[in-house]
């Protein structure tokens, strides 16, 4: 556990130096040695992911190497060819499962800090919530999607500024990576829109009301038939259809996460004019697409496909975030941004200790570096 700690602080420590000098040189220099202690963390870890480690283990052994590649052929798991092909090519360039962590973790935190470079958001400040809300996640556990987010961040600055073309032209090739990028495409249709706070409040009242259904067990509205039809050979990723397709009280969201969310609407609501009315296209779009959270919090909560679907937006977390941040004079806000990086550093501890027991738990951090693993798969 000390290790995140560790990474946790120094982060923190940076977003201070960050925020502290108008050098942009220096700003530069901080964000890239903060991304690179990230990517040697996430990309070299021992054999840590929960259960899904040695699924892409399994995945990554069994892809063939890129001459005998073929789009056409159903792979392990019904695992889409796109992330296929992506093993296929870093095993045919003589690398093992261990140098597969780390290029994903490269391609992660580029793509990454690329979208970052396009908002108008202080990334220092973005990285420090992201340890809490998407850190772990999606640089250690999960590997396909994770990609795909990113990819996501990046589109959506295209969308933002009217651009749905080059928006498409992102994220339709993703499929081949994680077939829920469906879910991403008609967001087309709301990100420019304009909400009255009468219509928020609505909104927001409307999913409490179906959380409160949903937490005694009673579910509106069951997306088994579409989510089956949609993503069948995902759910033959994990032997656990029945809670992918059946509505089910042990792979609920935490109620936590649905309380954060509403947070969020909350103050969104409050200081409606500063964060929405008054806002910039930019801002106002993020949070469009943001309060798509909401459904998935409540309404679905309760299926775990679409649970899936929320990693999506959890990565806008941040921006909503650091958007009340801005809002407040100088003193409110130090006294805000301790009490949210406290939250996030407690909400981390909670999170790695949730994932504390069992082959591939998250407590016991190593690095294959430590352990003097190679990363090159030596052949006859």
């Amino acid at each position: 556990m000390a290790y995140y700690i560790f990474i946790f602080i120094f982060c923190v420590f940076m977003y201070v130096l960050h925020k502290n000098t108008d050098n942009l040189k220096v700003r530069k220099i901080i964000e890239i040695v903060t991304i690179f202690i990230l990517i040697i963390f996430s990309g070299t870890r021992y054999r840590i992911g929960g259960s899904d480690y040695e699924m892409y283990e399994n995945m990554f052994k069994s892809a063939p190497t890129i001459s005998k590649f073929t789009f056409f052929k159903n792979y392990i798991y019904g695992v889409e060819s796109g992330y296929i092909l992506l093993n296929s090519i870093v095993k045919s360039i003589g690398l093992n499962f261990y140098g597969f962590t780390l290029i994903h973790s490269i391609l992660f935190y580029i793509l990454l800090y690329k979208s970052l470079q396009k908002y108008n958001i202080n990334n220092m400040f973005f990285i420090v919530i992201f340890l809490y809300k998407c850190w772990i996640f999606n640089t250690f556990i999960s590997m396909r999607q994770s990609l795909v987010i990113v990819v996501f961040l990046n589109a959506l600055y295209y969308l933002i500024n009217n651009n749905w073309q080059r928006y498409l032209a992102y994220l339709i090739p993703c499929i081949l990576l994680h077939r829920s990028t469906v879910i991403l495409l008609p967001i087309i249709l709301i990100c420019n829109k304009n909400y009255s706070k009468k219509t928020m409040v609505v909104y927001g009242l409307v999913f409490i009301f179906f959380f409160l259904l949903n937490i005694t067990n009673v579910y509106i509205f069951n997306p088994s038939t579409i989510i089956y039809n949609l993503f069948g050979s995902f759910i033959k990723i994990v032997d656990k259809t029945e809670f992918y397709l059946k509505g089910s009280a042990l792979k609920s969201i935490n109620v936590f996460s649905t309380i954060e969310t509403y947070m969020i609407w909350l103050a969104l609501v409050i200081f409606y004019k500063k964060l929405y009315k008054n806002a910039c296209n930019e801002q106002k779009r993020i949070i469009n697409v943001f309060l798509l959270t909401i459904p998935l919090v409540t309404l679905f909560r309760s299926f775990e496909v679409m649970i899936r679907f929320r990693d999506y937006f959890s990565i806008l977390f941040p921006f909503l975030i650091y958007y009340v941040s801005e809002i407040f004079d100088i003193k409110s806000q130090k006294i805000y941004n301790f009490l949210i990086f406290l939250l996030s550093f407690l909400g981390l501890y909670r999170y790695v200790y949730s994932y504390g027991t069992g082959k591939y738990s998250l407590v016991d951090y190593s690095s294959y570096i430590i352990r003097g693993e190679r990363i090159i798969e030596y052949r006859n």
